[in-house]
């Protein structure tokens, strides 16, 4: 019995003193509120500390998860219960309202004098200058063209290196994958020229073409 007492004590130590700490630190810890609130909780309430950082952790969690619910329900006008945006009837008094539309990741709302976008960082709704949800569609197709604009734009401002094939600027005459030379391009008047052994070119960019002109003045490659 007393061989055993030893073992007792050290299993008593570990299941009663070290382990309440190691899981309440690793707690807290995975739930971003730091490792030491739950070591401190281990250490001077036991297993109730251990209790007490699983509840706060899951008060964490509920949290973000009703921050996360929050951009799906909005107030009944009514019974000012909560109900989903999109819904046209409160499911708690059955009456209808307005239901929101969301459209490219904002939440639109009609009232009387037009439309409105919500604003969720100041939850506020801004007056949209316009008679229909349509416009805002149109504004987004706008802004997609644009940048598939400068897309287009930015890719006619490359060319393949003759030695490496690929991209470079058409204005470089260094490659700056290979260190490779060839003849810089030169932009003027929205066309592209080169200086060939023939003479000059110019690239017709519709039909991916060089067409070979009569020589250019000096003022006319100023770029």
């Amino acid at each position: 019995m007393n061989n055993a007492s030893p073992v007792v004590i050290a299993v008593f130590i570990l299941v009663w003193l070290i382990l309440p700490i190691l899981i309440a630190s690793q707690a807290t810890h995975n739930r971003g509120r730091g490792g030491l609130i739950g070591l401190l909780l281990g250490l001077f309430l036991g297993w109730i500390g251990v209790i007490i950082a699983l509840l706060l952790s899951d008060i964490g969690q509920s949290g973000a998860g009703q921050k996360n619910a929050s951009h799906k329900y909005r107030e009944c006008p009514y019974c000012k219960e909560q109900m989903r945006r999109d819904a046209l009837v409160c499911p708690q008094c059955h009456k209808e309202s307005s239901a929101w539309t969301l459209s490219d990741g904002v939440w639109w709302h009609r009232g009387e004098s037009g439309w409105y976008a919500l604003d969720e960082p100041k939850s506020e709704w801004v007056h949209w200058e316009g008679d229909s949800l349509e416009i805002a569609e149109q504004t987004r197709i706008a802004r997609l063209e644009q940048t598939k604009s400068r897309t287009t734009t930015d890719k006619r401002l490359l060319r393949q290196c003759p030695e490496c094939m690929k991209p470079m600027r058409r204005d470089a005459s260094t490659c700056p994958h290979c260190r490779a030379e060839s003849g810089a391009w030169t932009l003027k008047d929205g066309a592209w020229w080169c200086k060939a052994d023939s003479g000059w070119q110019r690239l017709d960019e519709k039909r991916n073409v060089w067409v070979k002109v009569e020589q250019p003045s000096d003022s006319q490659l100023v770029v």
